[in-house]
């Protein structure tokens, strides 16, 4: 189909919310209450306009948008060993079964990018809607000029930045299968869910999604989440 471009998309999405409301019958208080709602509606409207603008539908709009400046102590090759023992002193970090003995700095030294100590970044948190795979989220990422950054970006952001991660949700942080590392089950991309709960509201589990299936929307219990790091010139 021939897309048309208008150049009065103003007009043009008044006249379509005008028939759409002319459609449902509403009576003239019915639409009066609909004017005195302008602010939630449009707040509404936003998020799906947004999400038309999209050109990957697999993927949403971003939930998450905010700069990050990395930690001037961040050491990338003794980092993850860092992060996992201040989370043992707090006792609110679970790693899952594939994570108890691998997940160390020697064996999560590699990554396409290396982030660097007082570098800016912009962060964003973008939903995955339909069934992928890490491929596609790495083509989504790239993009969005995206970079892949692995386990050091998504550790780094849950220690400095914690309340931005959707609370029972999975948050995963792609990198190539060659950084991310080999595993016969295919269970390699790393991610993190707050696990808030009212026995304890600071829990986090830290586990591995498969790189040739990830189940986003309605598929999955947990939503699925990507962690987008991008550079900032």
């Amino acid at each position: 189909m021939k897309r048309v471009i208008f150049s009065n998309e103003e007009e043009c999405l008044c006249e379509a919310f005008v028939k759409g409301l002319r459609a449902l019958n509403f009576s003239k208080d019915e639409i009066n209450r609909i004017i005195k709602l302008n602010e939630m509606m449009q707040q509404k409207f936003k998020p799906i306009l947004q999400q038309l603008c999209m050109e990957d539908q697999r993927f949403g709009y971003a939930v998450e948008d905010f700069e990050f400046i990395v930690p001037l102590d961040y050491n990338h090759e003794m980092y993850i060993d860092a992060f996992v023992k201040k989370s043992k002193e707090k006792k609110n970090l679970r790693l899952g079964s594939l994570a108890l003995d691998s997940f160390t700095s020697d064996k999560f030294s590699k990554a396409t990018n290396k982030l660097e100590a007082g570098s800016k970044y912009r962060v964003r948190i973008f939903p995955v809607l339909k069934r992928v795979t890490g491929r596609d989220c790495i083509e989504f990422l790239k993009n969005q000029k995206g970079i892949l950054v692995g386990s050091h970006g998504l550790c780094l952001v849950q220690e400095n930045k914690p309340e931005v991660f959707p609370i029972k949700q999975n948050v995963l942080s792609l990198d190539t299968e060659e950084s991310l590392g080999d595993s016969n089950s295919g269970y390699i991309i790393p991610y993190m869910n707050h696990a808030f709960d009212d026995v304890c509201n600071d829990r986090w589990e830290f586990m591995f999604e498969n790189f040739e299936s990830i189940y986003g929307g309605n598929h999955s219990t947990d939503g699925k989440f990507l962690l987008c790091f991008s550079k900032v010139s």
